[in-house]
């Protein structure tokens, strides 16, 4: 049995087929609009990352990190996941194809991304017992 966490990227390669995998935001594609499921997930094509969504990613991205962490008794404080998620930020962004309007745009994107995690982390009781799952 291996110990390595899996990235949402290397599970996503093990699920095979476009059939292999059925997700409730899947099926409520294709019902509600089956060429849409058909450009999205049969011809690959995404459309365009908006910065709002780039900040929910990375936001998850940074919890999970988190989480994850937490799981196996070690806990983040908040500048070392800032740290963190400042490091990824351009790999992130790059993989997400993001282009962002300028860099002031694109540093206050960063900064609101920052205050979320830190505001989130900022929150969680100390006692809180370890997750089971992430």
């Amino acid at each position: 049995m291996s110990t390595d966490l899996l990235t949402r990227d290397q599970l996503a390669g093990r699920q095979g087929g476009v059939w292999a995998y059925i997700s409730p935001s899947r099926l409520g594609k294709w019902l509600s609009c089956p060429l849409a499921f058909k450009i999205q997930y049969i011809d690959g094509i995404r459309s365009p990352t908006t910065p709002a969504l780039f900040l929910g990613k990375v936001v998850h991205a940074s919890l999970e990190t988190y989480y994850r962490h937490r799981q196996l008794g070690v806990i983040l404080g908040p500048t070392d996941l800032l740290r963190r998620q400042s490091q990824s930020w351009n790999e992130t962004a790059e993989k997400e194809g993001m282009k962002f309007q300028s860099g002031a745009d694109e540093e206050a994107l960063k900064k609101l991304a920052m205050d979320l995690v830190a505001t989130y982390v900022a929150q969680v009781p100390a006692d809180e017992p370890r997750p089971l799952a992430v």
